[in-house]
């Protein structure tokens, strides 16, 4: 990240980072709720034009090493099945011609297929090429990446397109299928799919119409303001030196990835990260349903996820770096692997991930407020109006108070009343008699 110019550029320069080499992590995978997960991200950049988003193609580049070395690979592999598909073929035209006499030599067997893989996947592809290529990029993970999210919107709106069901189960690793009479028949099992894309405000309602999507609460999404200062040309931004940094990062991610898919990990969170885990978002959770709206309740549980994806990603890069067990790879042969290793996700790693999860999640919950009319113009609000107003209140107080403080805040009876309602419903107040309310120890640390 050294060569962000800018907090704001070190901020998306991270994001983009974590997102993509959460699609190299090979051999990397861990359980939540009693499924598997592997790290793959979906993060999702919005701001408006000029506002400095393009930074994020710049650190693509760690990216190209890998996925030049797996089709290149791949590439061999191909050319080996078809030599022994054109050899049977041979061979089977030798007996034909022969009249059914087996030719001499051992007959070739019939050689499974073996397509090319192509790990990067553009916003402009159609659903059937799209699982069959997530089946052939196996066991390695796919990386949907795109700078305009115009390119994904115009091609979700068309027939052949219309893979947003894709992204909602790849997310959970779910079987992935479709059925046609042009494409016939696709299906694959546990995809594997990262997805990085930045777009205006404006797309983002294309693409996501309303938060009740479930797409939308899949994404880490951060949000930027315009620029109002004009951004000077420098002599860093004509530097060669920038394009080698990332491809010198490129050759090492390569070189981490070889090694994770040689020595596999199995990461997982302590008890002390769980439990906190477990305080932060359960008071996130009885917040949007007490304060906000029910359909961002996903918004915040699968931010859970996310951050466990962020934290394996983060493990897998530390483990990657550090290659203790490098000598022992170097003994491998072939497609020969080491014993599973589990690691236990460290303190700076969780904190880190949490810190990113948490805000990212902030974000969501501000970008929410502008989906719900997406035909009107669109004004984001604060989604913490009702908190705020709620944390104000003294332990005890009466309806008249809560009315007259929610009347300065410009927040309408109807949901005051309705904020009441749902915050005895979820512990957070008492009602000793009518009209009269005191909060729980819950709806004392409704903020802490």
């Amino acid at each position: 990240m050294k060569t962000a110019s800018d907090d704001r550029e070190y901020d998306l320069m991270l994001l983009a980072g974590i997102t993509i080499l959460s699609t190299i992590m090979p051999g990397v995978s861990g359980m939540l709720k009693k499924e598997p997960y592997r790290p793959p991200i979906y993060t999702l950049i919005i701001g408006p034009s000029g506002s400095g988003k393009g930074c994020i193609n710049i650190v693509y580049r760690i990216a190209k090493a890998w996925q030049t070395y797996v089709g290149d690979t791949s590439k061999a592999r191909v050319k080996e099945y078809l030599a022994k598909k054109e050899a049977c073929e041979l061979y089977k035209a030798q007996q034909r011609a022969s009249r059914g006499k087996a030719p001499a030599g051992i007959p070739p067997e019939d050689p499974e297929p073996v397509f090319p893989k192509r790990l990067h996947i553009s916003g402009y592809t159609s659903t059937a090429r799209m699982i069959e290529q997530l089946d052939i990029n196996k066991p390695y993970a796919s990386l949907l990446y795109e700078t305009e999210l115009e390119s994904v919107n115009n091609t979700l709106t068309q027939d052949f397109g219309g893979y947003s069901y894709v992204l909602n189960q790849a997310f959970h690793h779910e079987q992935v299928s479709s059925s046609s009479k042009t494409n016939g028949s696709a299906f694959v099992e546990f995809p594997e799919l990262g997805l990085l894309a930045s777009g205006t405000p404006a797309m983002l309602p294309q693409l996501i119409p309303s938060t009740e999507s479930g797409l939308y609460s899949r994404m880490l999404i951060y949000r930027i303001a315009g620029r109002t200062d004009y951004q000077s040309l420098t002599s860093g931004n004509d530097s060669i030196g920038s394009l080698r940094h990332f491809d010198n990062l490129a050759q090492r991610v390569l070189d981490m990835a070889i090694y994770l898919e040689k020595s596999p990990t199995f990461v997982s969170f302590s008890d002390k990260q769980r439990k906190r885990l477990d305080r932060y978002f359960e008071r996130e959770y009885n917040n949007v349903r007490v304060f906000g709206n029910d359909d961002v309740a996903s918004v915040v549980l699968r931010h859970r996820l996310i951050i466990f994806r962020i934290a394996m990603t983060l493990t897998g890069i530390r483990k990657g770096e550090a290659r203790k067990r490098a000598d022992e790879v170097e003994l491998l042969e072939g497609n020969d692997t080491l014993p599973v290793e589990d690691i236990e996700i460290s303190d700076e790693d969780f904190e880190m991930a949490f810190h990113i999860g948490t805000r990212s999640l902030r974000h969501s919950l501000v970008v929410s407020t502008s989906l719900k009319h997406s035909d009107t113009e669109q004004h984001h609000k604060l989604p913490d109006a009702q908190v705020d107003l709620f944390d104000a209140m003294p332990d005890a107080f009466k309806t008249s108070e809560v009315l007259d403080e929610a009347r300065v805040r410009g927040i309408s009876r109807t949901s005051v009343f309705r904020m009441l309602k749902k915050a005895q419903e979820y512990g957070l107040l008492l009602s000793p008699s009518i009209g009269c309310y005191r909060k729980t120890e819950k709806g004392k640390n409704v903020k802490n």
